[in-house]
Parts: C-alpha cells; sequence; structure tokens
C-alpha cells in the first residue's frame, strides 16, 4: 500500500499534483494517467469541500495498492461526502457543461468501481477500483 498525506489547501494544488505524479512513478505505465486524474480530481473536490467548512488546515490522505488484477486506491478527507440527494452519475454525465459534480463523473467513468463511506470519527472515504485489462 503507498500513501500520500497533502495539505488540503489551495496554495499548495500544484505542489500536491507533482508530489503525486512521484509517487505515481512505481505504478503501471497503463493505468498512471488514469490514477492521475483519478486523484487530481478527487483532491480538488476535498480541497473546495474542505475550505468551506473552514478545515484547510487539515490533510488529505491518499493511498493505493496496485494488484495483478486490480488497482484499489482511495481519497479520505473531512468534509461532507458526497450529497446523495444530488444528480445521479447517468444525468451529471448527460449534462457534461454542468460543473457540479463534473469530477465525480469523471472519476466514475475512469474506474470500475467508485464509493463513498464515512469514517467512524469524521470525514469520508471515497473508494475506487481499477481493473486491469
Amino acid at each position: 500500500m503507498k500513501t500520500l498525506i497533502i495539505p488540503a489547501q489551495k496554495e499548495n494544488l500544484n505542489i500536491n499534483l507533482t508530489q503525486l505524479k512521484l509517487a505515481l512513478e512505481s505504478a503501471s505505465a497503463a493505468y498512471r494517467e488514469s490514477l492521475f486524474i483519478i486523484f487530481q480530481e478527487l483532491i480538488i473536490n476535498s480541497i473546495h469541500e474542505m475550505e468551506s467548512l473552514g478545515l484547510s488546515h487539515e490533510t488529505i490522505v491518499l493511498e493505493w495498492c496496485e494488484g495483478n488484477d486490480n488497482i484499489e486506491g482511495s481519497v479520505s478527507d473531512l468534509g461532507r461526502g458526497v450529497d446523495r440527494h444530488e444528480n445521479s452519475p447517468e444525468d451529471i454525465l448527460a449534462d457534461l457543461e454542468n460543473e457540479s459534480g463534473r469530477g465525480l463523473a469523471i472519476v466514475q467513468m475512469l474506474t470500475d468501481t467508485f464509493e463513498v463511506i464515512a469514517l467512524k470519527d469524521q470525514g469520508f472515504k471515497y473508494i475506487f477500483t481499477i481493473q486491469k485489462n
């Protein structure tokens, strides 16, 4: 399991993404770009959520593990999670001009499974799987 802990601050986004790119060097080349895009979208969502809650002093935890058949990954933050009463993924995909939810639609398009779970103490964990071909 690889882990990367980054600050939840907009000002550090470019540095965070550079660190992520370097950390993903060990991932299979065929999946590296997809992993980067998935993590980038989830990081941006986390930063936006945590800043809106006054939690930009906290951190975001990224984890991933590559096996023979799949890659499992997650992003944990102290945000509010996904509003389950918003548009369905199909609605979001039908209207790609809609900025709200677009990042999660991209994540869902690039992953085979995607779920959000509430953490015991506080916050949420966004979990995804990519099946290898």
